[in-house]
């Protein structure tokens, strides 16, 4: 039984990675490069985990390779684990070109298996999982990857799989055992605000379980035993979040202070269009539970509740604009309100696939109708791509969004360098200004530019005058010095960065540093100096690196020495 278990979903989980390689044909086929809006910023902090992990040279806070050798803090706030898995696939890959086909390979593959495994614990048959897994492929969730390198999408990709417990919870009245603190600890070390939008989505249906268990205590007795397994698998994250911002002031990510631009029934409309039978399904389903509303589950209302709340939070009705005014934190942190839809195409394509599969009568035109919707929902997304891939071709729109961008060679060596061997060429020539998590500083005189224009001035520009070198150590930075005035250094000081000037270390207290955390400090003259930097981690925050990895460790031996390989299997497509 187990074996012709595992033979069926093995057949359609090959159908679901060749359908993925289908998709990833037109820019397989030109050879040519998407860059999306974010792809920079991304593929700086991949190759800087990707050296580390070469190396062998770890430094889980500042980067010593990407984002010009800074020393900023990226990963350590921005999906840590994914980034490191992402930093291996890079070293791997033969150029940036290679690491884009594999990773959109790799996207459309985990989103797919992510997404039958949620259908197959709806208990529906395993056709219907494989057509609404493949219909998931083409919505504009993991589409926000391939066109534009949102990062969205690899959460996106993970949200079904972690959704899949909540059949077992309403079924069950039961806290699932293991898997809600792994796989919301999984969500977390992806991507934050899909882990948020997860938290808020298990609400009610944990709400409606406890209420309906008649054994309370031992509820939250199992739901106490989640969340600690799930603080020990993200230490890292709780560590990186106190330590930096209780420390430091913080440059925030980007404030959209038009955000009701990017709603789904305005600017951001193609999030509902891709594909576009979409807009039709959310249609349907909202006359037939008008319809049968009485004869619903209370399960089946609690989705629609779900989706129906996430559907209103991707929209201007909710006076995102008005929040962004106020100061609104949480507001800040959503950024884009088009990402709380993303669950509403994961519970859009079950909804109707469950109406599909219930009608009676309808079986005969869903044989039709349903592979017309996936092959209209699977073309569109071929031509989206070809369309995204043809700007590779032009001059000027190569690289469709270049909001503070700056070329450092001219275009056919900019656009050369990313099929290069060498990676870190393209990541020379082509630098953005993103000021995430950089520390905010009190403004010196000369500080009167914005963020994204002071790191292009700072760091990008300042360091052709300087020569960098990784040591197993931290970072060294030498330059010739031509006065005895002051020089700044493009490298960013945090409060836990030590500071080493020519040998001797200098307190903070008399580094003179800009709104951005450059430091200026006083040079010999001619002579050469040498500034260096690194981290200071204290036996906690060792202790807590540690203990993720060991934590993460734990769980997955426990796991396959208490299911064994086959029961391990036969567990996860379990209905």
């Amino acid at each position: 039984m187990i074996k012709h278990l595992k033979t069926k979903h093995s057949t359609y989980c090959l159908m679901i990675a060749f359908v993925a390689f289908i998709l990833i044909l037109p820019q397989l086929i030109s050879g040519n490069m998407v860059l999306g809006s974010d792809v920079i910023f991304h593929f700086n902090r991949f190759y800087d985990a990707a050296e580390q992990v070469r190396h062998l040279n770890f430094d889980y806070f500042i980067s010593l390779y990407g984002f010009q050798q800074s020393g900023r803090i990226v990963n350590a706030l921005y999906g840590p684990v994914l980034s490191y898995c992402q930093g291996v696939l890079v070293l791997v890959s033969r150029n940036w070109f290679t690491y884009q086909l594999l990773s959109n390979w790799i996207l459309y593959c985990l989103a797919g298996l992510s997404m039958y495994i949620f259908l197959i614990k709806t208990k529906l048959k395993k056709p219907y999982a494989l057509i609404g897994s493949l219909v998931y492929l083409s919505t504009y969730s993991i589409q926000y990857w391939i066109i534009k390198q949102g990062f969205t999408s690899w959460g996106a990709a993970l949200l079904p799989l972690a959704l899949s417990i909540l059949f077992q919870l309403t079924e069950t009245k039961q806290v699932p055992k293991w898997l809600l603190g792994i796989y919301t600890a999984m969500m977390v070390q992806t991507h934050m605000l899909t882990s948020l939008i997860l938290v808020l989505i298990d609400i009610p249906f944990f709400g409606y379980a406890f209420f309906q268990n008649r054994q309370k205590g031992k509820f939250i007795r199992d739901l106490v035993r989640e969340i600690v397994i799930f603080i020990c698998l993200t230490l890292n994250v709780g560590l990186a979040y106190v330590s930096v911002f209780a420390r430091n002031q913080m440059a925030r990510p980007f404030i959209n202070h038009e955000m009701s631009y990017s709603t789904i029934n305005q600017h951001s409309f193609y999030w509902l269009l891709n594909p576009a039978i979409l807009a039709p399904i959310l249609v349907v389903i909202y006359l037939v539970f008008v319809w049968k509303w009485w004869s619903m589950t209370a399960s089946n209302r609690i989705w629609l509740g779900v989706m129906t709340f996430m559907l209103l939070l991707s929209t201007s009705l909710v006076p995102w604009d008005w929040l962004i005014k106020q100061n609104n934190s949480v507001a800040e942190l959503v950024q884009f309100p088009f990402r709380f839809f993303v669950p509403v195409s994961v519970i859009a394509i079950y909804l109707i696939l469950k109406i599909c599969s219930r009608v009676q009568g309808l079986q005969p035109y869903l044989k039709i109708l349903l592979p017309i919707g996936l092959v209209i929902s699977l073309m569109q997304s071929l031509f989206l791509l070809v369309s995204a891939t043809a700007h590779w071709n032009t001059e000027t729109n190569f690289m469709p969004s270049q909001y503070k961008v700056i070329f450092n060679g001219d275009i056919a060596s900019v656009k050369q360098s990313f099929y290069d061997r060498d990676k870190k060429k393209a990541l020379d020539l082509v630098a953005k200004g993103t000021p995430d998590y950089l520390p905010i500083y009190p403004k010196r005189s000369g500080d009167k530019q914005n963020r994204y224009d002071l790191y292009l001035s700072k760091i990008v520009a300042a360091n052709k005058k300087f020569t960098k070198t990784v040591t197993h150590g931290g970072l060294q930075v030498e330059w010739q010095g031509t006065s005895s005035t002051e020089m700044e250094v493009p490298v960013v000081v945090y409060k836990d960065t030590v500071v080493i000037l020519n040998g001797k270390e200098i307190a903070h207290r008399q580094l003179n540093l800009s709104s951005i955390g450059t430091p200026s400090v006083k040079q010999k003259n001619h002579q050469t100096n040498t500034l260096f930097i690194y981290y200071r981690t204290g036996l906690l925050e060792k202790a807590m690196l540690a203990g993720t990895v060991l934590s993460w460790l734990v769980v997955l031996y426990h796991l396959a020495h208490r299911l064994g390989r086959k029961q391990l299997v036969t567990q996860i497509f379990k209905k």
